[in-house]
Formats: structure tokens, sequence, C-alpha cells
């Protein structure tokens, strides 16, 4: 019927509007460069002082959970052997914001009385570095993301009841974590779910090394943790590697 549009009509007319205001909006802003690069000047030095106050607001939260962390890596260090070790987080400055703020956590680290605080990576050994980070990720446990952990050398230079507390770190860890451990140390290595024997064998013309898993034979198992006891054969050491699982 005359007079009436159809909804292709409706359509094209309000693309064709649509269009129209776009090119507008354009050639507004094209014939006043000067003035839109002004506002957005505007808009950016607006948006960079929120995110400082977002990141200095970043910051102190940082500080104040850096200090509760070092507190309980301390009280955790010297459940692990360092009976005057000091542990601290100082905030690292940044020139410029970053997607993680304007600052970085930098972890401190002295393992002997009288030594003062350094940056972990510059004064801890591996075996120390491995019970350093023993100690952290036992604490966060619970928010920690990394589904894999492998600790190597954790229980060097300690040994006796100090060893049975990181392997009982370890598997505490290992609740919520899949815990990879290589050990020497039997009050660690019996804390452990699986088993397995590294070998080399120096026979042949060339190196080989074997991986054999362990904890489905028991037997095998106690005469390993015997032999790292001093002797598979001992009817002593046989006796403590069965506590040593039971426990």
């Amino acid at each position: 019927a005359a007079g009436v549009t159809s909804p292709a009509e409706v359509d094209d007319v309000d693309a064709v509007l649509a269009a129209r205001e776009e090119m507008a909006k354009r050639l507004e802003s094209q014939g006043d460069i000067a003035g839109s690069l002004e506002r957005l000047h505007g808009e950016a030095d607006a948006l960079e002082s929120g995110l400082k106050q977002v990141a200095s607001r970043l910051s102190q939260k940082r500080l104040k959970a850096g200090k509760a962390l070092a507190k309980k890596a301390e009280a955790m260090l010297l459940e692990l052997g360092f009976k005057k070790g000091r542990f601290g987080i100082q905030l690292l400055e940044q020139s410029s914001l970053k997607p993680h703020g304007d600052s970085l956590p930098d972890l401190l680290f002295s393992p002997n009385v009288g030594e003062p605080m350094k940056p972990l990576s510059d004064v801890a050994s591996s075996g120390e570095l491995a019970r350093v980070m023993l100690a952290l990720k036992a604490i966060l446990a619970d928010v920690d993301s990394v589904p894999v952990l492998v600790f190597d050398e954790v229980d060097a230079n300690v040994g006796g009841e100090i060893g049975r507390i990181v392997g009982q770190k370890l598997k505490g860890i290992g609740n919520n974590h899949q815990v990879i451990c290589i050990t020497h140390l039997p009050q660690v290595a019996a804390l452990g779910k699986q088993h397995f024997l590294v070998e080399k064998d120096q026979s042949g013309d060339r190196a080989t090394v074997k991986i054999r898993r362990m904890d489905t034979e028991s037997d095998s198992r106690v005469e390993e943790l015997a032999r790292m006891l001093g002797d598979r054969h001992a009817k002593s050491a046989l006796s403590h590697a069965r506590e040593l699982l039971v426990h």
C-alpha cells in the first residue's frame, strides 16, 4: 500500500543515518586535531594518576604482606636448621608503571649470625636456596598455583631430626602439589608416596642411567633405605628402615 515503509527500507535509512553521524564525528575530530590531542593527553594523565594511586596502595599491601611472610619464613627456617638465619623482603621501585605496579619484591637472606642480609640469589648455596624455597612453598602451599615442584639437594648439610622435618615439610606440600624430590637422606625418602631408584652403570663402554620404581616392592624399598642408612644387610638398619616407613 502507498505510504507503507518496508522493514528493509527502515534498516537502510537507519544505516544511512548512522553512517552520516559517524562521518560527522570524524570530520569534527579531524577539524580540531590539536583540541583532540589535548583532550586525549588529559585523559591519559588522569588515567596515569589513577594507576599510580593503585600502584601505591599495592606497594603498601606488599610491604605489609612481606613483613608477615618474612616472620613466618624465619620461624620455619629455624625448624629447617638455620639457627641464626634471617629472612626479609624489600620492595624495589621501578622507574615506570608496569603490569605488576611500580615495585617488585626482592628476597633477602642471611644464613649465619653476624652477616648482613643480601639478595637471596647472591648469598645462598644450592642447598640453602632449596631449603629457603621449601620454607616459602610450605607457607604458601594453600595459595600457590604451581602444580609441580622439584627439589634437588634440599637435604644438603642436614641430617638427623632436621632431615626428618625437611621430609615432613615436603610431605605437607605434597598434599596440594606434585612434589619431585631427589634425596640421599633416608629420613626424607621414607616419607615419599612413590619411590624411584636412579642407578648409574659404568661397566660397559658408556655410562648408562636406569630408573626403577620401587614403592610397589616393599622389600626393595626397605633394603634401599637400609643401604642409605649404612648397610642393606644389617638387621638394625633393616629394622630402622621399616620403622621410618611406618612413621
